[in-house]
């Protein structure tokens, strides 16, 4: 099994450059912890979350906040066994609205996602899951998916499991409805436009 992690946005803080774009990574190629995550909106006490990891220990290539999220997932994952509880407890010492996919190297078949104020939604398809922000981004894979409440948290492997990440217990599974979106294929395609900003732009009524 194979897992894609992308991001296709610049960074919120910094310049966009090629080291503050996504992915974002945290520890080594010889640490078992390495982490890679994306990451949909922004952390607001990044700052402070950002000196207090200098302080632990870790270097920062990027001016992003996002990194942030990288080595404090890391960081947890030193006191947590577990990449799902090592998330979850992290998200709560993060402030703001995002959505955020989760990889380790030590464990490539696995993907966690986690929402907390920006949007994210899981496609369930015969030839495998996805995830993103809006539903166009896999509409072409698959109809099926599941809309991610506020704290849902989700490990992708071989199966889909979600959890409450801002409850006290992460071991209760929650069951959310699979929706089947009726979207057409024609409001994905750029049409005659050669990006879907201008399709946007030249579509939308006037003011």
């Amino acid at each position: 099994m194979v897992w894609l992690v992308a991001h296709t946005r610049w960074a919120t803080h910094g310049a966009p450059s090629e080291h503050n774009a996504h992915p974002h990574f945290s520890g080594t190629p010889e640490s078992p912890a390495r982490i890679v995550i994306a990451h949909n909106g922004i952390i607001e006490n990044y700052e402070a979350m950002r000196k207090r990891l200098h302080v632990e220990g870790f270097e920062f290539i990027s001016d992003t906040d996002s990194e942030v999220i990288a080595h404090l997932i890391a960081f947890n994952l030193k006191h947590n066994a577990d990449l799902v509880t090592a998330v979850c407890v992290s998200i709560v010492e993060l402030q703001g609205a995002y959505a955020i996919a989760v990889m380790e190297e030590a464990r490539p078949e696995r993907i966690v996602l986690v929402r907390n104020g920006a949007p994210l939604l899981s496609g369930l398809g015969e030839n495998g899951d996805y995830s993103a922000s809006d539903a166009s981004a896999f509409l072409k894979a698959t109809r099926s998916m599941i809309y991610l409440e506020e704290g849902d948290g989700v490990e992708l492997t071989s199966s889909y499991r979600i959890v409450n990440c801002l409850s006290t217990s992460l071991v209760n599974e929650i069951r959310r409805p699979v929706h089947e979106s009726n979207l057409s294929s024609e409001a994905i395609e750029k049409g005659p436009y050669a990006y879907s900003c201008r399709k946007k732009y030249w579509n939308s009524p006037l003011q």
